[in-house]
């Protein structure tokens, strides 16, 4: 199982295609943080804890102390974290060659006056740090674009030239993702839903794989539920999509498949 723990929703880009734009900057007191995950420490069932929701985590001042925290504690579980890369300099590297056991740099694109149109500004100040990290013999490591119809051919050679991973994911169709996309050319089209459905199903209620714990303290599912106005929890969501219905906090899910009648 992976425990995802959102300690921050601050970042210095202003990516289009983000919600944390529409949300209040906070972040996740030590306190807090310590509350969250004390009761999966020393669980064996938990392998990774995933320090990123949708802020830029190394903005946040106490980050180390917190990967430090569940590395004494939980030593054999990894943990992970996704950052633009932006404020990765020598100190920031020091303790992700330390602590990290994988990390995702988020980069759509190595063009600077296309990452910059998009909200992600410096881009040449991330690849920089990028090839300095990996320089350092840390390999551990996935680039990870966002597919909004770019050419991201430029990003899959970065990661092949510096002998790393590459990763590609679709924008999120959800409708409380689509409405806050402030280019609507972005926006992707949902897919079709049957008239008849049998059950719905989705991975991260099916096999409860995940915890995630929003910037408040929440416990979600996922991570893709940031509208929470119709979720009712859990239970109600696996006993809805048990019985054919796509919960409100779901509708638009790419992650949603759907079980038709006679199939």
């Amino acid at each position: 199982m992976v425990i995802q723990v959102e300690v921050t929703t601050v970042c210095n880009f202003e990516c289009g295609y983000c919600t944390i734009r529409h949300y209040p900057h906070k972040m996740l007191s030590m306190a807090a943080f310590k509350a969250l995950v004390e009761p999966h420490l020393r669980s064996a069932q938990v392998t990774e804890f995933r320090l990123n929701g949708t802020g830029e985590p190394l903005l946040h001042p106490e980050f180390w102390d917190m990967a430090r925290h569940i590395k004494a504690r939980s030593p054999r579980a990894a943990v992970t974290t996704i950052s633009n890369g932006s404020v990765m300099t020598k100190r920031h590297q020091d303790a992700i060659i330390r602590y990290l056991s994988w990390l995702f740099i988020s980069i759509d694109t190595t063009d600077v006056a296309q990452a910059g149109q998009m909200g992600r500004h410096g881009i040449d100040k991330v690849i920089l740090h990028l090839r300095e990290l990996v320089a350092r013999g840390y390999r551990a490591i996935t680039l990870l674009a966002v597919d909004y119809g770019q050419d991201y051919t430029d990003v899959r050679q970065l990661a092949e030239d510096l002998g790393i991973q590459f990763a590609s994911k679709p924008l999120q169709p959800k409708n409380d993702y689509r409405e806050v996309y402030d280019d609507r050319r972005l926006t992707p089209q949902l897919a079709p839903v049957p008239d008849l459905i049998n059950t719905v199903t989705c991975p991260f209620i099916q096999r409860d794989i995940l915890r995630f714990y929003t910037i408040d303290g929440v416990e979600m599912p996922c991570c893709f539920i940031r509208d929470t106005t119709d979720y009712a929890g859990r239970d109600a969501l696996k006993t809805d999509m048990e019985q054919g219905v796509i919960p409100g906090s779901c509708r638009g899910c790419g992650f949603l498949s759907f079980n038709q009648p006679g199939r």
